[in-house]
């Protein structure tokens, strides 16, 4: 026998197994190759044909001498094997043309001769006829024709049955059941893959859902028909039809609800994904002594043949694991190569099983996904979804949070006799009660870290979106991220007190719910169940890293500080970084008073005002600790629902007691922002300092909604920055004040008129003129409104008449006017009376008032009483 390297195996897989097998294996391989018994085998087929032909079939066969010693001796081994195969597979009926033309060419063996075969033995003619069967697929060109068409006929082979049938039939174990073992539950698998089987390792223990590898290992046992693998050794022909399009099995692998299979597939570690036979790894020694006994798939290489992962086309969560191939149907021997050298794997032991009906075959898949793959490989934005972060910087790179904090993964398996026809399967047949079921929940998070000053003193700036329903202020941020927050030290604290990690925590410790964030409730409805949302509000977990400090200072300004902790379900969370910065600015303290200027009232900071009052909202602001400067100056005017801010006035500023009116202040999302710049300016200051008295005033009009209501007048906030400040934050604000609002019903009108009685008088036969006998008599009037109303008092009388119908001609008057029975104006209004007031009737002047002149040429029945109708009116006035 020649050495081994002359050998040229076609495939790198399958030479190894050849190459560190047993002798017996490797002598008939080299004999096989190196002295071409492939050529002894066509003709032995021919001279079988021959035979056949002309009388017995199974008549001894005659084959060439060969020149050397070791050749005579292989070839006369051949010569028995083949007469052995003759007698049994001419006499099989049912063989196509192909398999007769193969079983030809590599010996098969009986029935009989197989059951005194030892496994080790089974094994190795296993092997053996694998190799040559790859060998003439690839080189003879007949049998590769023959092939490939096999190939495409067994895709479309069982169409008229119910289930699927081509290929290697596999089925579910009956007394062993699949499972994705919890960490730490299963040696077996512990031994393939370590103790990470199905658990999540993140890239530092630092941060505990950043990147790093979520181990995917699924476990099942099947169950293979022994004369399958048996037709290898007793019909090569068959074996080589029913393995080259692979095995007949699906497991559905149904991924968590933002997962898509090609995401998964992507990220996963092309080197370590393997599929384990028989619970056996490269490199294990047999029971038996017998050498390797390896046998690993790499099931993300597999994918060139068009097995391994693939998505499945009605779902894009749902990941297929299968060994048999739907790409086309084209035969490809390396695909066969590989398949075979996996089953030789398996062991010699596991070849004991084939004296049995079934043998069974223990399968571990393990697929280490890469969670920053997981970001990276994101094929659609489902996968961010909730995530109003900029960049995702919540979810990116992160192993995606749930509400219940698990991650359901779940598995099913699809033996052949569970698949249709056409390889597909039955979708209701899914889920952790279907077919051959088996899962695990991956635990995860939902709650993460959020600084926030509670006291709402340093929150100036607004969120580019919403954490929490109704809060849209937040902590200022360094630039670094939303996670680097900014804390002013001397400003949530007392100056000489230092801060401490358990002082941030108790003012600034805030965690969210991923899953109760106003854009995540609206975007996902009823893909998320709101009951299997924990809270995870609890901040009793919550720690800082210690501040540097030097006596009452911070140490240095700024400072970084970690938070870390975990949430209230005891869930570790993700660490966050806050800067600490100590602040240069000066100290103000601010006070704030109200005043009802219609109503002239004094101010104070609590007032009341009748709708559409004027009131002036005055603020001030003092520091007497320091003499710091302050930079970018600002005062921030939050005007209250029950103002309207009156833009005539302006905004006044005064510094040190120079006043500036901002003409030009605008009101933008119910606030007034006014730089203090140009106020300075006005001033003549070029800086700001604590001994600075800043004074601010502006006005509105008092307005009502329902009831009479109190209302609250937001403070007045004073904010900048001292020197060496990173940001602004908010220096002081004044306190509140309290305006309560009456509705006024404005109208003008009269209330009552008296009777007048011009008196009892002798007739005289001359003119006289008489007046009310009552001089204090007057009209009751009634005007309300704050500005004056033009309106008119218009004044007509009837005829003086006495019981007899007898009249009087005379001549009735009102302050000089002459009055008929046609409406005259007697009086216009060109002033505000604030309610009640009266227009007096009668006058201590002769020409005042309400007068009657008589007619000397009146018929005057003596004794008698002359009565008129006065009718009073008001109308509008002119309109200019």
């Amino acid at each position: 026998m020649k050495p081994f390297k002359h050998i040229e195996p076609v495939l790198t897989g399958l030479a190894a197994f050849v190459l560190f097998s047993a002798t017996p294996i490797c002598a008939i391989t080299d004999a096989y190759v190196q002295n071409n018994r492939y050529a002894d085998a066509v003709e032995i087929t021919k001279q079988q044909k021959k035979q056949s032909q002309s009388s017995d079939s199974t008549a001894s066969v005659s084959t060439p001498a060969k020149s050397s010693t070791s050749s005579a001796n292989s070839t006369a081994s051949s010569k028995s094997d083949v007469t052995e195969a003759t007698k049994s597979t001419t006499s099989s009926k049912n063989q196509t043309a192909a398999e007769k033309v193969v079983n030809a060419k590599i010996q098969p063996l009986t029935e009989a001769q197989v059951k005194k075969m030892s496994s080790k033995e089974l094994r190795a003619k296993f092997m053996q006829n694998a190799t040559k069967l790859v060998q003439l697929a690839k080189n003879d060109p007949d049998i590769k024709k023959m092939t490939q068409a096999n190939a495409k006929s067994s895709r479309t082979a069982g169409k008229s049955s119910r289930a699927f049938s081509a290929g290697i039939s596999v089925a579910q174990s009956p007394t062993v059941k699949p499972t994705m073992p919890a960490p730490g539950t299963d040696s077996s698998a512990a031994s393939l893959v370590g103790n990470n089987y199905n658990t999540y390792t993140p890239a530092s223990s630092s941060v505990p859902w950043k990147g790093g590898t979520f181990n995917f290992t699924w476990k099942d046992t099947v169950t293979l028909q022994s004369s399958t693998i048996l037709s290898f050794l007793t019909n090569p022909g068959q074996a080589l039809s029913e393995i080259s399009t692979g095995i007949g099995f699906r497991a559905v692998v149904t991924l968590p609800w933002n997962f898509t299979a090609t995401q998964v597939i992507n990220s996963m570690d092309k080197n370590n994904t393997i599929l384990y036979g028989n619970n056996q790894k490269n490199g294990m020694a047999s029971s038996t002594g017998t050498g390797q006994t390896g046998s690993e798939l790499n099931m993300v290489s597999l994918s060139q043949y068009g097995i391994g992962f693939k998505t499945d086309p009605n779902s894009e969560q749902r990941l297929l694991v299968q060994l048999y191939s739907t790409t086309g149907g084209n035969f490809n021997a390396d695909f066969v190569s590989l398949l075979t050298s996996w089953i030789g794997g398996f062991g010699d032991a596991w070849f004991n099983q084939l004296s049995n009906t079934t043998a069974n075959l223990p399968l571990t898949l393990n697929a280490p996904i890469s969670i920053g793959g997981l970001s990276n490989n994101a094929t659609s934005s489902s996968y961010f979804q909730g995530d109003p972060t900029p960049n995702h910087v919540l979810t990116d790179q992160m192993l995606s949070p749930s509400p219940s904090k698990k991650l359901p993964f779940v598995v099913n398996f699809f033996g052949s006799s569970d698949l249709n026809s056409d390889f597909s399967y039955d979708p209701s047949k899914l889920g952790t009660n279907g077919t051959n079921a088996t899962g695990y929940n991956i635990p995860t998070w939902n709650t993460y870290i959020s600084p926030f000053d509670s006291k709402n003193v340093l929150n100036t700036s607004t969120e580019a979106f919403q954490e929490v329903t109704g809060i849209t202020a937040t902590l200022p941020e360094s630039g670094i991220g939303w996670n680097n927050r900014i804390m002013t030290y001397n400003k949530y604290t007392a100056a000489t007190v230092p801060p401490t990690s358990a002082g941030i925590v108790n003012r600034f410790g805030r965690l969210v719910n991923f899953f109760k964030m106003p854009a995540v409730v609206s975007t996902m409805g009823s893909n998320l169940d709101a009951s299997t949302i924990a809270d995870g509000s609890a901040t009793t977990n919550l720690t800082t890293t210690a501040p540097s400090v030097s006596g009452n200072d911070l140490a240095s300004s700024p400072q970084t500080i970690t938070w870390s902790g975990k949430d209230g379900g005891g869930t570790a969370l993700n660490p966050v970084s806050s800067q600490l910065v100590q602040s240069k600015a000066p100290n103000y303290t601010g006070q704030m008073t109200l005043q009802n200027t219609t109503a002239n009232g004094t101010a104070g900071t609590s007032i009341s005002a009748n709708k559409g009052d004027t009131i002036k909202v005055s603020g001030s602001f003092t520091d007497s600790t320091d003499n710091n400067t302050l930079l970018d100056g600002k005062l921030v005017i939050s005007i209250p629902d029950s103002l309207t801010y009156v833009p005539s006035a302006g905004v006044t500023v005064t510094l040190n007691g120079k006043s500036y009116t901002y003409t030009n202040a605008t009101v933008s999302g119910g606030k007034i922002t006014v730089d203090l710049s140009s106020a300075m300016s006005s001033a003549g200051l070029s800086s700001i300092t604590g001994s600075t008295k800043i004074g601010v005033a502006y006005q509105g009009t008092a307005q009502y909604n329902s009831a009479d209501q109190s209302t609250t007048v937001p403070g007045i906030q004073l904010s900048g920055k001292g020197t060496g400040d990173p940001s602004d934050v908010t220096l002081a604000t004044t306190n509140t004040g309290s305006l309560t609002v009456t509705n006024i019903v404005y109208s003008y009108g009269i209330v009552s008129a008296p009777n007048v009685d011009f008196g009892v008088h002798p007739v005289t036969g001359s003119i006289s003129k008489y007046q009310p006998t009552d001089s204090t008599l007057a009209l009751s009037m009634f005007d309300n409104y704050t500005t004056v109303q033009g309106w008119q008092l218009n004044l007509s009388s009837t005829t003086f008449t006495d019981g007899n119908n007898k009249t009087l001609s005379g001549a009735l008057a009102f302050d000089g006017h002459a009055i008929t029975n046609t409406p005259t104006t007697v009086y216009t209004n060109t002033t505000t009376h604030n309610g009640a007031f009266t227009i007096p009737i009668s006058s201590n002047s002769s020409e005042g008032g309400l007068t009657y002149q008589t007619n000397p040429n009146d018929n005057v029945d003596t004794n008698s009483t002359y009565h008129a109708t006065l009718n009073w009116n008001i109308s509008n006035g002119p309109t200019s």
